[in-house]
């Protein structure tokens, strides 16, 4: 399979110099562009708008939570960037978090696995020009008039478990994940949890990426000497951030991701979230540049 390189746009860089990237991202070959969907700009809006200061690169979102718009609105938002980007879009759609999703947008998650496959039956339905099946969360009769979508519009699926990991499996079957599955060993997992990872993998023939921190388990770092907080920034964070710069992440778009996952996961305020991660970053050494 050949590897394929997608740049991460920051959402809180100005348009004009998201151009400039997503343009030099183009003339160096990059596979496509991801524009996440957070607190910033409306990654659907950026796209749209950046199809037409490009000619080749594909268009991502990275990722768009389901509960945030109707499986129709979805179809039809996808379907339109798509055919304004000369057929370059790529849907890539999460769960998001309970928190967000419920503060946000007033949308309480249920079962996300069963809600995110009855979510992509419709908009694939809808795509296709097809009735839409019905679910015990999300119905629909919609239907496009006088416009026909590219039907077969890629979907990426995110996920953070393994019922998300096995819903991906199915979504790319008969061939395999295109690309690799990172799993941040703290080594307090049991022993039968790290042989049925390897063994999944394996048995799924997905790449598995593991980082951990031996310098900080040599040390006998655990959360009963140094308390939650500072053992999992050593032991989880330190390992992700490790992760991240060996795949060729800079310190800024580091912190630019810490700063996402800060406001996801629910603290209050932008600004606070940025004291909160860069106070773990400079308390523990985590980040250097």
């Amino acid at each position: 399979m050949t590897e394929q390189l997608s740049f991460l746009l920051r959402p809180t860089d100005s348009f004009t110099s998201t151009v400039e990237h997503a343009q030099l991202a183009e003339q160096l070959g990059y596979h496509s562009i991801m524009c996440t969907h957070i607190a910033a700009r409306d990654s659907f809006t950026t796209l749209g708008a950046l199809a037409q200061h490009t000619e080749r690169i594909r268009l991502t979102t990275n990722v768009a939570p389901i509960y945030h718009r109707s499986p129709a609105s979805m179809a039809q938002t996808a379907a339109t960037v798509d055919d304004v980007s000369g057929g370059r879009f790529v849907l890539g759609l999460g769960t998001g978090h309970r928190i967000t999703m419920g503060g946000w947008h007033g949308q309480e998650i249920g079962k996300p696995v069963a809600e995110m496959r009855e979510y992509v039956a419709v908009v694939r339905a809808i795509l296709a020009g097809e009735p839409p099946p019905e679910g015990e969360r999300w119905r629909s009769n919609f239907g496009f008039v006088g416009f026909t979508p590219r039907p077969d519009i890629p979907i990426y699926l995110a996920g953070l478990s393994p019922a998300m990991l096995r819903l991906a499996e199915k979504a790319f079957f008969p061939g395999r994940i295109p690309f690799p599955l990172l799993h941040v060993d703290t080594s307090y997992k049991f022993p039968e949890m790290i042989e049925f990872r390897d063994q999944y993998a394996k048995q799924i023939g997905a790449e598995l990426l593991v980082r951990q921190n031996r310098e900080a388990l040599d040390a006998g770092a655990n959360p009963f000497a140094l308390g939650t907080q500072k053992c999992c920034g050593l032991l989880k964070t330190k390992s992700l951030l490790d992760a991240l710069a060996e795949g060729g992440f800079s310190p800024d778009d580091i912190r630019e991701i810490l700063l996402q996952q800060a406001i996801y996961c629910g603290v209050p305020a932008a600004n606070h979230a940025v004291k909160e991660a860069s106070a773990i970053i400079e308390e523990l050494g985590l980040l250097k540049g």
